[in-house]
Formats: structure tokens, sequence, C-alpha cells
């Protein structure tokens, strides 16, 4: 994702200290025309350098990322 200069987030402390105060993540996608969107709670593991996120076992978007995009 492009992101313009004056927007851009350049000390790492900075960007760990935005997503542990803003610890969720609109996560988007479409399928068939449809627009899917889910808020998911995020988890940052600062020694492996990793975000985590979760959705639920039975969410729709869950089932499509499994079947249709990753795999």
């Amino acid at each position: 994702m492009y992101i313009p200069e004056p927007y851009r987030i350049k000390k790492e402390a900075e960007l760990l200290g935005f997503i542990n105060k803003w610890d969720f993540a609109d996560l988007i996608t479409v399928n068939n025309g449809k627009l899917m969107s889910n808020k998911i709670p995020l988890f940052v593991d600062t020694e492996n350098r990793v975000l985590y996120g979760h959705l639920g076992r039975t969410n729709e978007q869950l089932e499509l990322l499994e079947t249709e995009m990753i795999c």
C-alpha cells in the first residue's frame, strides 16, 4: 500500500506504540462482488517481529481466506 511521505512512520518504536494503542484492524476482502469486513484484534510479538490477528472459527470471512486465498 502506498503511504505518502508525511504519514509514513519510520521509527519502529513509534509504529509499535501505534499498534499497541490501536490494537485492532479492519480486514476487508471481496468475493464474487460481495464486500466482507471484520474488525480483528491484533497482538504484536516484538521479539519475533510478528503481528497476529484473530477471526472466530465460524466466521465466513475466515472460511473464504482458508479455502480461496491462502491455500
